[in-house]
């Protein structure tokens, strides 16, 4: 398990991780000027390879979202 804290000009994000059975997690909250947003994500992962997907596929979301640029 990890614990990420993550900061710049336009938000704060804390984060944590784990992994166990097969099961890959990741949830945490991001702050912004105005407002704070929740995530979480739940994935099947077999092979420790793909553990980067994580932040990828959360920083898409909150692109996506228009919460971070």
């Amino acid at each position: 398990m990890y614990y990420i804290c993550l900061f710049n000009e336009e938000y704060t994000l804390h984060s944590k991780t784990g992994w166990g059975n097969n099961t890959d997690w990741n949830v945490g909250y991001i702050e912004t000027s105005d407002t704070v947003w929740v995530f979480a994500l739940n994935m099947d992962m077999r092979d420790a390879k793909v553990a980067p997907l994580r932040k990828s596929i959360i920083y898409e979301i909150l692109r996506e979202e228009g919460i971070i640029e």
